[in-house]
C-alpha cells in the first residue's frame, strides 16, 4: 500500500475520524506510506483535537490538511499510478480518486 487518504469537504463525519483514530492508536504507518487526513469542517477538526483523536492520527504519522477540497480534485493526494491506494473520497475518476489507469481501492466511509 502506497497511501491512505481519510476524508474530504463532502465526507466523512467525526465518528469516522475517531475511528480511524482508534484504529491507529499505538501504531505508526510505515515510513513508504503516506497517510493523510483531510478533515471535512474546522468544526470537526476541533472536535477531533478537543477529544485528542488529532494527536492519536498525529501520533500514527498522518499529515494534516487543512479542511475542505483536496484529496477529492486530486489536489497533490492523486494516488501515484500502480501502486494501492485506500481513499474515503467521494470522487472516483482516473486522476483525482483513482490512478489514471483506472485503479480504485475506494473506500466508503464507516458513516456511510
Amino acid at each position: 500500500m502506497k497511501s491512505a487518504y481519510i476524508g474530504s469537504s463532502a465526507n466523512p463525519g467525526f465518528r469516522d475520524f475517531a475511528i480511524a483514530a482508534t484504529i491507529v492508536r499505538g501504531h505508526e504507518v510505515h515510513d513508504r506510506v503516506s497517510f493523510d487526513i483531510n478533515p471535512s469542517s474546522r468544526h470537526i477538526l476541533q472536535t477531533l483535537a478537543d477529544n485528542g483523536y488529532l494527536t492519536e492520527l498525529i501520533a500514527a504519522g498522518a499529515r494534516t490538511h487543512q479542511p475542505g477540497c483536496n484529496g477529492c480534485i486530486g489536489m497533490g493526494q492523486a494516488p501515484a499510478a500502480g501502486r494501492i491506494s485506500l481513499r474515503t473520497v467521494p470522487r472516483n475518476f482516473p486522476g483525482k480518486g483513482r490512478d489514471r489507469k483506472g485503479r480504485d481501492d475506494h473506500l466508503a466511509p464507516y458513516s456511510l
